[in-house]
């Protein structure tokens, strides 16, 4: 921490948390504190500010109205069409009815949603000039913790992160901003100016400074607020800067909160594409990984370790961004006793197949590789592969797969029988390559001879395209044009 602020924050008086107490005396010590910090929450939610802004314009409005104004009505004023004119003379009338008003004036600006709006700002200004006539405790609150400062932000992170022993039910004591007026405009800057920091310095102190703030009370602010969540806790992963030792307790203090991205999309549609891919890759090898354990303890199979090798690559490569698995009846099973013996969190975590053709044990990984969808099994089956065009492309987190239909060749741009020397391999990977650009792993040989589609001259190794292989040219979508 600087030497101003340390120099600001000693004037800080210390704070030992309250022991233990039951509910209903702690609602009742919490209503003591917001009635003496003059904040009647239930009676602002219910005043009618319509009848109170008029009654002020005439020049009629009580005390009661004009207190219950300042305190709760600065977000009706701001969309108001006659703000300007209803914000000076609130401001005149505070002004003139003395001290207990500029307090109340100073909690409304605290709650206010906006901090940088019209109103909050000529408020604030307002509020400046008269920080000698608040009461004593909130003058020393808003000198300590720079309250009316555009800079509130920062200041308190910089509190939040630097001071050497941080206690969240001190900070919320000293600094006032507890309650409904740490989910305000203020309480809002804080927030955005702790999530910029941990952003571009993720220390695991700063990430239990961070979790501990946000948390505080057994309860998560700004609920709404996940692509700023997203913002700090990702963005580190986007640019190579993230450590992976964070990995774990990142996924699950996001999916605890904000639900599995991949179950709960609607929850994760504002959040940013390049984060959202993150988390995603996350839960993708979670899923391979579910699959190799699953395997290893229903059937040693000799098939699914050449296969869980090749497709392993693609994974480490960081190209997979969607992975899902769906498990036979055996393998579900097996599945169950993990989340009883809560090694898996949920039975949400997989699919299962239904249907005939498989045996109990087997199971199939589905995974997204930049624009195409792969299907590949544990045992027998082919490895099938879809355009993204195409409409028969299985979708992704479902409860149950049928059997028929994810197996059926005639739905899939490509449908390959994994053969015993290994040429599916080279085939694969050719194909992946000339799609996407991504390289194969090492050991694989790569053939440079072409063919190419008579219709758009799209070219492709040979040891890839055959008719009983492709269906369908993955650019101009005719079946069999191969030559």
């Amino acid at each position: 921490m600087s030497a101003l602020n340390e120099a600001i924050f000693a004037t800080n008086l210390a704070y030992v948390p309250p022991p233990a107490m039951g509910a209903v005396l702690h609602r009742a010590t919490a209503r003591v504190e917001e009635l003496a910090d003059g904040l009647d929450v239930p009676d602002l939610e219910t005043f009618d500010k319509a009848q109170a802004i008029e009654e002020l314009l005439q020049g009629i409005a009580t005390r009661r109205q004009i207190k219950r104004l300042a305190a709760g009505g600065l977000q009706t004023i701001e969309e108001h069409t006659n703000s300007n004119e209803i914000l000076n003379t609130l401001l005149s009338a505070v002004d003139s009815l003395g001290r207990s008003l500029l307090k109340a004036l100073l909690m409304g600006y605290l709650i206010a949603g906006r901090n940088e709006s019209y109103v909050t700002r000529n408020v604030r200004e307002f509020l400046l000039n008269r920080v000698d006539r608040l009461p004593k405790q909130w003058q020393k609150r808003v000198n300590a913790f720079s309250l009316l400062s555009v800079n509130v932000g920062e200041i308190c992170t910089d509190y939040i992160l630097n001071t050497e022993h941080f206690e969240i039910f001190s900070f919320e004591k000293t600094s006032g901003l507890k309650g409904v007026k740490a989910n305000g405009g203020v309480g809002k800057a804080v927030f955005k100016a702790l999530v910029r920091q941990v952003s571009v310095d993720q220390s695991e102190h700063n990430l239990d400074r961070f979790f501990d703030y946000c948390t505080a009370n057994n309860s998560l602010r700004f609920k709404t607020m996940i692509s700023d969540y997203a913002t700090a806790l990702l963005s580190p992963f986007v640019n190579g800067r993230g450590c992976d030792l964070y990995r774990d307790r990142i996924e699950k203090f996001l999916i605890d909160h904000f639900g599995d991205p991949r179950l709960n999309p609607g929850a994760w549609s504002n959040v940013e594409s390049s984060l959202l891919s993150v988390i995603k890759g996350w839960l993708a090898s979670a899923s391979l990984e579910l699959l190799l354990s699953i395997v290893s303890q229903t059937n040693d199979s000799h098939q699914w370790e050449e296969r869980s090798e090749f497709w392993e690559h693609y994974f480490e490569e960081g190209t997979v961004t969607d992975a899902w698995v769906a498990l036979g009846p055996r393998a579900a099973q097996v599945a169950r006793s993990l989340v009883a013996r809560g090694e898996l969190e949920s039975n949400s975590a997989y699919a299962e197949l239904r249907g005939g053709g498989v045996e109990p044990d087997h199971s199939m990984l589905m995974f997204k590789l930049n624009g195409f969808t792969v299907t590949e099994w544990t045992h027998l089956g082919k490895v099938r592969i879809y355009d993204e065009r195409n409409a028969d492309a299985p979708k992704f987190y479902a409860r149950n797969y049928g059997t028929s239909s994810i197996r059926r060749d005639s739905k899939a741009n490509v449908a390959l029988t994994h053969d015993a020397h290994g040429r599916w391999l080279e085939k694969v990977s050719a194909f992946i390559k000339f799609e996407t650009g991504i390289l194969p792993p090492k050991y694989i040989r790569e053939s440079q001879t072409k063919k190419r589609c008579r219709k758009c001259e799209n070219h492709l190794p040979e040891a890839w395209y055959r008719k009983k292989d492709a269906n369908v040219c993955t650019r101009c979508e005719l079946k069999d044009t191969y030559v």
